[in-house]
């Protein structure tokens, strides 16, 4: 139902997926493995993993679905599978994720700009005002 509705407000295409995101933690480790991090990689891995939730409905929790849809865009499979098991990837996303608690960031999308935090794809248009105007 929620899906439907925010689908329809940000008139998006897709289908629902059919259950929740059980392990966020796989698609944000490949962000952070070493292999992608050049900014081409990066710019293209970008959106992969919610369109590919959100759009299509597929799982992107578990490691295999993950290095599939990943394989699908041009990346290699194996090392993403290696990235998923590697301790100082997940380590990496660790310690960003204590550092986001600590700034006090919940929820996605969550901006922080000049220390003022905006949070919700309806803040969004803030953002921007914020970004053109240096401040409220």
């Amino acid at each position: 139902m929620i899906g439907n509705v925010w689908r329809g407000f940000r008139n998006c295409r897709g289908r629902c997926p059919t259950r929740s995101l059980l392990q966020p933690r796989r698609p944000a480790g490949v962000l952070l493995d070493s292999t992608i991090r050049t900014r081409p990689k990066r710019k293209r891995s970008r959106g992969i993993a919610s369109s590919t939730f959100f759009g299509k409905g597929e799982d992107i929790g578990a490691a295999d679905a993950v290095a599939a849809i990943a394989a699908r865009h041009g990346f290699e499979q194996d090392a993403v599978i290696a990235a998923l098991g590697d301790d100082a990837v997940k380590q990496r996303l660790k310690d960003e994720t204590n550092a986001a608690i600590e700034k006090g960031v919940f929820g996605s999308p969550f901006v922080i700009v000049d220390g003022e935090q905006f949070w919700g794809a309806d803040r969004l248009w803030m953002v921007k005002r914020w970004l053109r105007s240096g401040g409220w």
